[in-house]
This record gives structure tokens, sequence and C-alpha cells, in this order.
């Protein structure tokens, strides 16, 4: 089955697929905002698509500054479940 596999900075983190029929999402976001004179950033990729009308996540991990994020699309026979349904 088609599978998304992200490997940060070299090591897979996640094989990712769904099937027969679904949606997979691969998303590296960045986040600021000020509230109260304090400044808050969010630095994440995240791994998530819908199976059967319903969320899934595979993935939600933070990053740093110089982190290197690799999609890979391939083939596999096996892939990750969700980490929550």
């Amino acid at each position: 089955m088609l599978c998304f596999q992200v490997l940060i900075n070299g090591t897979v983190v996640s094989n990712a697929g769904v099937d027969p029929e679904g949606v997979m999402t691969a998303i590296v976001s960045w986040v600021t905002a000020s509230a109260r004179m304090e400044r808050s950033e969010e630095l994440t990729v995240s791994l998530g698509g819908l199976r059967n009308g319903n969320d899934i996540t595979w993935l939600n991990q933070n990053l740093r500054v110089g982190d290197e994020v690799t999609i890979r699309i391939i083939e596999r026979d096996v892939v990750d479940g969700p980490s929550s349904p």
C-alpha cells in the first residue's frame, strides 16, 4: 500500500498508510504568538488523516531549528498503526 515514511534527522519515525481508502496528510508547522508580554513558539511535524470517516494520528512531534524532516512516498505491505484512533 502507499505509505508516507517520515524521517527526522535521518531516523525513521513513522511509516503511515491507509488501506483500502482514506486520507493522509503530513504537515510541518511553525506558530508564534504573544500573550500578556510572553511570547510562545511551536515548531512541529504532524502526520494524520482519515480512515472510515474518523480522524487518525500517527505522529505529532516537536522540532528544533536545524532538524531535517524527510517525507518519502513508498510502497509497503505492513505500515505503522496510528497512535490515536
